[in-house]
This record gives C-alpha cells, sequence and structure tokens, in this order.
C-alpha cells in the first residue's frame, strides 16, 4: 500500500530548475544576521572544493566536497564561507499533487554522501551545460539529469510522512484548491468534492492535514503571493487579487499571521546570494 501510495506521489512530482550555476566565492558569500534568509525556492548545493556553512531546521551544517546539502523552499537559513569555495548550486520548485512538499511527505534528506561522488560531479556538469543551452530539448534533458540528483536524497527505508494518504483522501480537494486560488472558495464547495457535509468535512480534513480547511486555503494563498512577491514587481494589490484575497489589508493581516512579516516586509528582506 505504502509503495502504490509513494508511486502516486512521484508520479505527480512537477519540478521547475529555475537557476543553475556554479561559482567561486568567499566571505562575501554570507545572509548576514540582521534577518534569516527565506524565499519560496528550494536549492541544492555541491562544492567542488572548499568548505561553507548554514544553519536551518535547527541544524547547522557544514557545506563540504563529496556531500549533497538541500534545502526545502520557505526555510528560514543563513549561510556563510569563511575562505573561499567552489559550488554549484540550484534553485528550484518541486511539488507533489501540486502543492505538497516532497521533503516533508516523502522525508528526503537535507544531507546526503553520495557513494560515486565523481558521478555526480559529472551530473552536475551535464545539467550545467544542458541548462545553458536553453532550448527545449535540452532544459527537459536537464529536469531528467535533476531528478538523478534528487534521488540520492531519497533515504533507503524511505516512510510516508503523514502527507501521502492525506493526499490521496483529500486529492480532489487539494487540486481545486490549486486551480482556483484566485476565485472565491467555500467550505461547502470543497466538502461536495469529496461527497462529505461540510462540518464532517472540516473535522475530518482538520485531523488528517493538521489544519482546518481554510486555513490551508489561506496558507496555500499566501504560499502563491511569497513566490509572486518574491520573484516579481508586482504592486501589493495585484498580488492581492492574483491569489485569492479581494482586500488587501484582509490579504496584509492573514499575511502577516502566516509568516510574522507584513509583505512589504518580506519582499524587503530579498538578498540575492552571490
Amino acid at each position: 500500500m505504502l509503495q502504490s501510495e509513494h508511486a502516486q506521489a512521484l508520479a505527480s512530482l512537477e519540478t521547475s530548475l529555475l537557476v543553475v550555476k556554479r561559482a567561486e566565492v568567499g566571505p562575501e558569500w554570507n545572509s548576514g544576521t540582521v534577518r534569516p534568509h527565506q524565499d519560496p525556492l528550494s536549492r541544492l548545493y555541491w562544492l567542488r572544493s572548499g568548505e561553507a556553512r548554514v544553519s536551518h531546521g535547527g541544524r547547522d551544517y557544514r557545506l563540504r566536497p563529496g556531500r549533497l546539502h538541500a534545502i526545502p523552499a520557505h526555510t528560514p537559513f543563513h549561510y556563510s564561507c569563511a575562505k573561499r569555495m567552489d559550488q554549484c548550486y540550484v534553485h528550484f520548485q518541486a511539488r507533489l499533487f501540486g502543492c505538497l512538499d516532497p521533503f516533508e511527505c516523502l522525508g528526503w534528506r537535507m544531507e546526503s554522501k553520495p557513494s560515486d561522488a565523481m558521478g555526480v560531479g559529472r551530473l552536475f556538469d551535464e545539467l550545467l551545460a544542458l541548462f545553458s543551452g536553453g532550448g527545449p530539448a535540452e532544459l527537459l534533458a536537464a529536469d531528467g539529469v535533476f531528478r538523478q540528483l534528487l534521488s540520492e536524497l531519497v533515504p533507503p527505508d524511505s516512510k510516508d510522512a503523514g502527507g501521502l494518504r492525506a493526499a490521496g483522501r483529500f486529492r480532489p480537494v487539494l487540486e481545486h484548491v490549486e486551480r482556483h486560488l484566485a476565485e472565491r472558495i467555500r467550505l461547502a464547495d470543497l466538502a461536495a468534492l469529496v461527497y462529505l457535509q461540510p462540518t464532517y468535512f472540516s473535522n475530518l480534513f482538520s485531523a488528517t492535514m493538521g489544519v482546518p480547511p481554510m486555513r490551508y486555503l489561506n496558507r496555500r494563498r499566501v504560499e502563491r503571493a511569497r513566490a509572486l512577491l518574491w520573484l516579481s514587481a508586482m504592486p501589493l494589490h495585484e498580488v492581492a487579487r492574483a491569489v485569492g484575497f479581494g482586500d488587501q489589508f484582509y490579504f496584509s493581516r492573514v499575511f502577516s499571521r502566516e509568516t510574522g512579516l507584513s509583505p512589504s516586509e518580506y519582499r524587503r528582506q530579498r538578498r540575492p546570494e552571490r
């Protein structure tokens, strides 16, 4: 049963590459200590030489050659490099069923030491060449190479972290939310998708997903808003409307409740990595 759920989840996996680069950096690669770095993109690092440090999820990690390191999207983190390092890095997005984080749902590792380090290095060389080519065929091939790299983060005894069974039961609801975020969505509409009475649906959804359905809806709207704020210069009132909030004040209130920052503060914390 679990194998089938994993197969369905992986069949729904969507990956999108936004940045694939190799760079030699030093002490200028530093997020500072004013505010944790956080954005809607996941990251994957591979060092050719040197070392650096990252901190996220309550842990400190040392980036070093021979190890893959991932940081999931929307994870506050700090990074620094004391001397020099030669790094390959990928900024990407990955989702299951259009909305679930594979690191959370499938228990993917943050760090992995591949048995074939030279093979991983060759995969990064291939990925860099394909992504820089930029043509449709190259980008499709790049996605395949990138997925080979992601497979190194899958633990051999991967277990259901809770999200897969929930996604199966409420998949019509999750998919409807993703398709219609910018529209008005009522609790009764969501309950009808899984043929349940609204109150029973709300209780069951809350027990399974850990959050009431309308709170889940607002969180997904905030997630989409984060991406728009981070990756575009769209005015706040347009961002609010694009994710289903007709009122900018209410959008700001919900956004602040979910993130601890106002939309303007969140946008100002953008700081590109060198």
